[in-house]
């Protein structure tokens, strides 16, 4: 408690509680009491589970909150900047800052998890944690903080921090974020190059399905429990089902005959088999959405994605409609096409 209507928090663990997300977590974030809502503030500190918070004593009416200890590691991580035994995260909540400040002294207590931190007129008191029964005391007060020397950098996500939450988003979307997308945009607009367009269609569908596997994979070994009992963790199974019949459907389609008329099995294929890709391309631009806001992305993250799927929107309507102007022009000539068996 920073006082009696403000409560600060840091990191934890995210997956699994039908939420799916990172574990541990760097995320920190202000409840006020009064207006009864939640506010983040900037990464900084390493991310970690079971870490511990108390106030240092006030010094002309600056809070500033310590941050110490914590699991950093998990099955999730893959890459992290632990802090070093004499590191402290501090929170200026004027600011609303984090600062990675150096302890002072001869003597200072092993790395711990689950540690109890009471605030005290003179600093914090420290007792225990995991595997130690020891008690310890901070001295210092906001003033002494302030005027600390700083040890290390702030991290953020993909520096000094990347786990297999972050490798699957980069998986799934060079995916279906691309691969797929342009995979299907391929076959719709750029059949007149063929059988070049067949080609390309079909190397984007595969390698983006390749590397979709590879992002479910990595996200069925980072949650922890209940993996599908939250939206982004269902919608993203019934994508990836969709997605995995196509190739299946496909090699089982009914070839078109030259010469003859399209059979009533291929016009069923047909629309099976565009319809359910259809289906899953918007869907997957749909999971992906939920999913940058369980990753916890940032707002600069959130516009790119945001603006790169209008600028999408925007291409697919312009070929369309080019699309239709020629298929009507053409509906007023003959023209003689050679029809090929895929």
């Amino acid at each position: 408690m920073v006082d009696e209507d403000k409560l600060v928090i840091y990191g934890g663990c995210l997956s699994g509680g039908k939420t799916g997300g990172h574990c541990p977590s760097f995320d920190s974030w202000i409840f006020n009491g009064k207006s009864r809502e939640w506010s983040r503030y900037p990464n900084c500190a390493s991310a970690r589970t079971y870490s511990s918070l108390a106030l240092l004593p006030s010094s002309g009416n600056k809070k500033r909150v310590v941050l110490y200890g914590g699991n950093e590691k998990g099955g999730q991580v893959l890459i992290t900047k632990e802090a070093p035994a004499n590191q402290v995260a501090v929170l200026n909540i004027e600011s609303e800052e984090w600062v990675l400040r150096k302890v002072l002294g001869s003597k200072i207590p092993k790395k711990r998890v689950g540690t109890g931190m009471a605030s005290h007129p003179n600093g914090i008191y420290m007792f225990g944690g995991s595997e130690f029964n020891d008690l310890w005391f901070l001295e210092g007060d906001s003033d002494k903080a302030d005027n600390s020397a700083t040890i290390g950098e702030c991290i953020a996500p993909f520096k000094g921090f990347f786990n297999l939450i972050m490798l699957h988003v980069v998986f799934m979307f060079s995916g279906w974020g691309i691969l797929l997308q342009a995979g299907a945009f391929i076959a719709r607009y750029f059949r007149f190059k063929d059988p070049l367009w067949f080609h390309l269609h079909r190397i984007c569908q595969v390698s983006g399905l390749v590397l979709s596997l590879a992002g479910l994979i990595c996200a069925g070994v980072s949650v922890q429990f209940d993996h599908f009992n939250f939206a982004h963790g269902g919608l993203g199974i019934v994508i990836m089902i969709l997605g995995f019949q196509q190739p299946i459907n496909a090699i089982f389609r009914p070839h078109k005959v030259k010469g003859e008329p399209v059979a009533m099995k291929r016009t069923i294929w047909e629309f099976v088999h565009i319809n359910s890709g259809r289906l899953a391309l918007i869907l997957s631009v749909v999971n992906i959405s939920l999913g940058l806001y369980l990753e916890l992305a940032s707002t600069a993250t959130l516009i790119l994605w945001y603006v790169y799927v209008v600028v999408v929107v925007i291409v697919y309507i312009v070929m369309e409609v080019r699309l239709q102007l020629q298929r009507k022009k053409s509906s007023h000539e003959i023209i003689q096409m050679d029809t090929k068996q895929y």
